[in-house]
């Protein structure tokens, strides 16, 4: 009688913390996005960048800050750049919900805009940096990608606000932005809790069985 409470008191304690566990919201979590930037439609391997940004299941679509981004683009890989790591100079990016496969993804980001830059080095009329503008125009809808449309352009900056600055377009292209689910959603999480609850019952019925 003693042994039959305690399995009931067990399994009664399982369900309820599930049954928590789908009541309360669970935190934010941040997915990770590869950078991609193509030229001519062909990625190119010798420039690697990504971004990170923190999901609110309470917030909703639009322009966003991300919470950190950096390309690095290598020695010889883009004509009239080089090489160097451009951080985030004004940075945003647009999240938008997706769906694939007629499921829900969520937020997601789609899109970028404003850019990165690289540090400044020289003064006055011979300080240099490098700045690359993102652009996204048109909604997005996967089953009609053409109609939203991502480009870039790496731009050369001399100069100070004292002096005049000059700016030249050095290089464009495409880019893409790819989600690289390095951090489970919630929802997969809160799945993953549940059904290691069940796997836990059912082991514990096949000893009880067993004895």
């Amino acid at each position: 009688m003693i042994h039959s409470f305690s399995r009931f008191t067990r399994r009664s304690m399982i369900s309820a913390f599930c049954a928590l566990l789908a009541t309360v919201a669970l935190p934010a979590m941040a997915d990770s996005y590869n950078i991609i930037l193509k030229q001519g439609g062909t990625a190119l391997t010798c420039a690697s960048g990504g971004v990170t940004f923190t999901k609110d299941p309470n917030d909703g679509p639009g322009w966003k800050t991300p919470d950190n981004a950096s390309v690095t683009i290598q020695d010889g890989c883009i004509a009239g750049v080089p090489a160097g790591t451009f951080t985030p100079g004004g940075l945003k990016i647009i999240v938008r919900n997706v769906t694939m496969n007629q499921q829900d993804q969520g937020l997601n980001v789609v899109g970028l805009g404003s850019g990165l830059r690289t540090p400044a080095t020289g003064t006055g009329a011979n300080r240099v940096f490098y700045k690359i503008v993102f652009a996204f125009q048109g909604p997005y809808r996967p089953k009609q990608e053409p109609a939203a449309t991502r480009t870039f352009q790496i731009i050369k900056v001399t100069g100070t606000a004292a002096t005049g600055l000059q700016e030249e377009v050095v290089a464009t292209g495409t880019y893409h932005v790819h989600n690289v689910n390095t951090v489970p959603e919630p929802e997969t999480l809160l799945l993953l809790l549940v059904g290691a609850g069940g796997l836990y019952l059912a082991r514990r019925r096949r000893v009880t069985r067993a004895s």
